[in-house]
């Protein structure tokens, strides 16, 4: 394994560890935090608690920590109470990966604020000493839940994620003809990428299509498409690289990684989702549009909004991506033709992730990937991995159904006939 990935194996595939709270993590690092960075007397930190801020194995890429805080006001005996969420990138990640989501926080979150006062779709932040490290408001104070990522979620939810993020979108295009250096210095996708660093990832998501066009040979509806898919796995990836570079009509920046992992949800009194908040800023790109939408809904939408209620979806991200680029004086505008040609061009992105990361995400197995995310295997390894997340329950239940979900949304035909097409176009050439 590359020196660089050491620590980040560790974390991100060893589920159950003993919690290891970092040295720096101590009185004068949350007094710091607490006093906006003044180093005063005025809130003086008296006891603190740590412990784990995440469910076992939703701590990907990064540690996060719930710190529970007791301090006293300056001139005062009585004892406050304060909970923070402290987040560390996991050690000798990529320096870019690393500095995405403090740059995020720091720079890009306070120019979107001076666009408009009512952007609240990420969590309030403390002042951190240490640059890499994030310190956040702790959203389940404030009655914020994180829902179960097994469950997937119903329209009302999913409604809320695309109107939180066509905002951000929307934001960052305002953002964008302020400080263009800030915003594209985000960069292009940081996990579709043909980048080294990522080439792990990338054998893991060929890995799952090769498994799921293999499985779809048992099926008469969709054994057409199989051998297209099984024998361009790696066309495919490129495919989705492609068409997640900055294009028409216009790009914005994203979050990367947009799952039920990486959001909480508040509830009204009678227990109806009414507000929304989105974590892990860590993938942030300046890309194209809808590659966010696709990756949520193939990872955290229900059967029911992927089947019935996904054109009522892209009008609620229509709808508000559009008011809100008026209500910030942006000319761009975005029409529905223009967000659906978009969401058939991110057809490949669409088979990745529904092969790779919605078995990963809905199976309860620990499987060590690793072999295939830093080592030179063979497919019988692939196939043994994946395997294991295509159990008979999976292949019963969920499979035929995701196939026809990407099959009634065009997927299989636009990929296949652009692989035919260029296939052709290649033989004509020579």
């Amino acid at each position: 394994i590359p020196k660089q990935f050491k620590k980040f194996t560790k974390y991100f595939f060893v589920s159950g560890m003993a919690l290891n709270v970092p040295k720096w993590l101590d009185e004068q690092f949350l007094s710091y935090c607490l006093n906006e960075g003044k180093d005063c007397e005025e809130k003086r930190v008296q006891s603190f608690n740590v412990s784990s801020a995440v469910p076992q194995g939703l701590n990907y890429c990064s540690l996060l920590f719930r710190v529970k805080t007791e301090y006293r006001k300056k001139d005062e005996d009585i004892v406050h109470c304060s909970s923070l969420i402290v987040k560390e990138p996991i050690e000798n990640t990529s320096a870019d990966y690393a500095q995405t989501e403090p740059k995020f926080y720091n720079e890009f979150l306070p120019a979107a604020l001076e666009i408009s006062s009512s952007i609240k779709f990420a969590p309030n932040t403390y002042f951190s000493t240490i640059p890499d490290v994030v310190v956040m408001e702790d959203l389940c104070q404030g009655g914020y839940k994180m829902a179960d990522k097994r469950e997937l979620l119903d329209f009302d939810h999913c409604m809320l994620y695309a109107i939180a993020s066509a905002t951000f979108h929307a934001v960052s295009v305002a953002v964008h003809k302020k400080q263009p250096k800030l915003v594209e210095s985000f960069g292009p996708d940081k996990f579709f990428t043909n980048q080294k660093y990522m080439a792990g990832l990338k054998n893991l998501f060929i890995g799952g299509l090769n498994n799921m066009a293999e499985k779809m040979r048992l099926f008469d509806d969709y054994k057409q498409y199989a051998d297209d898919l099984r024998s361009s796995t790696t066309t495919i990836w490129n495919m989705a690289v492609d068409a997640l570079k900055p294009s028409s009509p216009f790009n914005t920046l994203s979050q990367g990684d947009a799952w039920t992992g990486n959001m909480m949800f508040k509830y009204d009194e009678s227990g109806k989702v009414c507000d929304i908040k989105l974590l892990d800023f860590q993938g942030v790109r300046y890309a194209c549009l809808l590659g966010d939408m696709i990756f949520f809904i193939y990872t955290s939408a229900n059967y029911d909004v992927r089947e019935n209620r996904m054109h009522d979806l892209y009008r609620v991200y229509c709808d508000t991506i559009n008011a809100k680029l008026e209500e910030y004086e942006c000319p761009e505008r975005l029409t529905f033709e223009q967000l659906l040609e978009n969401v058939t061009r991110l057809s490949s992105k669409a088979l990745l992730v529904a092969a790779t990361s919605y078995p990963i995400i809905r199976s309860t197995k620990y499987v060590d990937t690793s072999a295939i995310m830093f080592g030179e295997v063979d497919d019988s390894v692939i196939t043994h991995a994946f395997d294991q997340y295509y159990d008979e329950d999976y292949c019963e239940k969920h499979l035929p159904r995701v196939l026809k979900q990407l099959n009634t949304a065009g997927s299989f035909d636009y990929v296949v006939t652009r692989l035919r097409t260029t296939y052709i176009e290649k033989i004509v050439g020579n």
